[in-house]
């Protein structure tokens, strides 16, 4: 397997134990039916890098919560704790090790007015790891 993917299922399976039931691998569309707050385990890039030893990368992956105007809070403590899956430094999968170096990585709260007369709280978390 992929060291992206791994790092993607390493993510999205520690979000299932966050969310169980609202852990998606895509934005629900507005016709669904979701039970705020959510969480959506989104896009992984790769950069590569090549040294005269190994091949390895740095890769990032996007992981959003949304909840709804009244849900700030659970939107936040929810940010806080996939963010904190990467405190100690080093993710380890079946087959890589990643780095997660924290002057690098990304939170952010945002209000989210796409959808007409909706307004969302988003957590926006951008993670990166290097692959040691």
């Amino acid at each position: 397997m992929a060291p992206e993917q791994e790092l993607y299922d390493y993510f999205y399976t520690k979000c299932l134990e966050i969310r169980p039931d609202a852990t998606y691998d895509y934005l629900p569309g507005e016709d669904e039916k979701v039970d705020y707050p959510i969480i959506c385990v989104g896009n992984v890039q790769m950069v590569s890098t090549a040294t005269k030893l190994r091949v390895g990368g740095t890769y990032t992956i996007n992981i959003d919560v949304w909840g709804s105007k009244k849900q700030r809070l659970e939107v936040a403590d929810i940010a806080e704790k996939i963010y904190s899956l990467i405190k100690p430094g080093i993710i380890s999968t079946d087959n890589y090790r990643f780095y997660a170096s924290f002057n690098t990585q990304q939170k952010q709260m945002l209000l989210d007015t796409s959808v007409p007369n909706t307004i969302y709280h988003r957590g926006a978390l951008t993670l990166e790891f290097r692959q040691i």
